[in-house]
């Protein structure tokens, strides 16, 4: 008889339990992240992969600024507000993480030894699709050194 009291009162939790009415959980925010790579663009065809010498390798220690794209123009102008810094690590990858669907610019710092063959200023404009994603963006250097200094002699005009 005592099974048959514990049976009637878990059956009456359980009841209970289906008929309560179930709150509404808070949406979770929709977030994204946005991986920026900066590479040695060794074809100089301003995308990462393979090229002659093999797959190109990633350029660490470069400054990347995360802005709001406030206008948005996908240009960087004075209103757009930059919400983060990063410095890209040994394998060239700086993430930026938990952002909010909207406009955003990526812009790189290109270091002096390196002449951008990617858009410095890359545009970032996501939607709620993106939640839980990672972007990637990539941005393409070459050294100066594949560039050899050349001396033009003036035009000379009459």
């Amino acid at each position: 008889m005592r099974n048959r009291g514990i049976l009637v009162v878990m059956m009456a939790v359980l009841a209970t339990a289906m008929l309560a009415p179930v709150s509404a959980a808070a949406e979770p925010t929709a977030t994204f992240t946005v991986a920026a790579l900066v590479f040695d663009d060794q074809n100089l065809d301003g995308a990462y992969g393979l090229s002659a010498a093999g797959v190109e390798s990633s350029i660490g220690n470069v400054v990347i600024g995360l802005y709001l794209d406030k206008a948005p123009l996908g240009i960087l102008g004075p209103e757009d507000q930059l919400l983060e810094s990063l410095t890209t690590n040994k394998e060239g990858y700086a993430l930026f993480r938990n952002l909010l669907p909207g406009a955003y610019l990526l812009n790189i710092k290109t270091p002096a030894r390196y002449i951008a063959i990617s858009p410095a200023t890359q545009s970032v404009s996501v939607g709620n699709e993106a939640t839980g994603a990672i972007l990637e963006w990539t941005f393409g250097l070459t050294p100066r050194s594949q560039f050899p200094a050349r001396n033009f002699l003036p035009v000379l005009t009459r």
